[in-house]
């Protein structure tokens, strides 16, 4: 791992391209491999504009790549599928839990607290994990 700074105009930007559902549909398809664009346009119902606009985005954030003719997540987009948005999931999942370490705040438990909820839901800190450093834009 490496340690890199990324400003946090830049990290909405990953957000935003992964918040529009058409574009998280052809993210997810994108982990088997797209070889054909008409299946997959028919596959999750988008207009051509619409699949080639979102497919554009994707390649432009580093999501995905196209290899032998063959769209597929890069290495990048297979990290941020297999282990950032599970653990988003179950921090969503658990999101009532989660606020327990915000009425622990500033007490003496407050670790022991979070690490039992971070353990039990196996949700790493994304600056620890990826070793990123959030900055303001």
């Amino acid at each position: 791992m490496y340690d890199a700074e990324l400003g946090t105009e830049s990290l909405a930007k990953l957000f935003k391209v992964l918040s529009k559902p058409d574009a998280l549909e052809i993210f997810l398809l994108a982990n088997g491999g797209i070889e054909n664009s008409t299946y997959a346009i028919e596959e999750l119902d988008l207009t051509p504009r619409k699949y080639y606009s979102r497919l554009k985005q994707l390649v432009d954030m580093g999501f995905v790549r196209k290899t032998g003719g063959v769209y597929r997540q890069t290495s990048f987009g297979s990290m941020i599928y297999s282990q950032l948005l599970p653990a988003m999931g179950r921090a969503y999942d658990a999101r009532d839990r989660l606020e327990l370490i915000a009425e622990f705040k500033g007490t003496e438990i407050e670790n022991k607290v979070k690490n039992l909820i971070e353990d039990e839901l196996n949700i790493p800190s994304f600056a620890e994990f990826t070793k990123v450093k959030l900055l303001r834009d």
